[in-house]
């Protein structure tokens, strides 16, 4: 019977498992004890899978974010507005 693993297994693998424990389910070979056990594994490497999903797309979210003129939200290694203070030539002392 399958255990649940731990969070360092992929999603791949994960989904695996998954088909791996339909199959039994629907080979009907199973005791009804079996089938419960097995039913609930499978149920919680669902819940891995969505968390790792979630947590997958608030990334791909983070990374994309747009402002509101839908221009992509990535910041440049140096600003444009660095030299602002001098724009006014009155403010330079000589």
């Amino acid at each position: 019977m399958a255990k649940r693993k731990t969070g360092d297994e992929s999603i791949e693998s994960k989904l695996t498992a998954i088909e791996q424990m339909i199959e039994q389910l629907e080979s009907g070979e199973l005791s009804l004890d079996e089938s419960l056990k097995l039913f609930t594994d499978g149920t919680l490497l669902i819940q891995d899978c969505r968390t790792l999903l979630d947590q997958t797309a608030q990334k791909i979210e983070a990374i994309t974010q747009k402002d509101a003129d839908k221009t992509p939200k990535i910041t440049p290694p140096f600003s444009d507005d660095i030299f602002d203070d001098f724009a006014n030539h009155d403010d330079i002392p000589f």
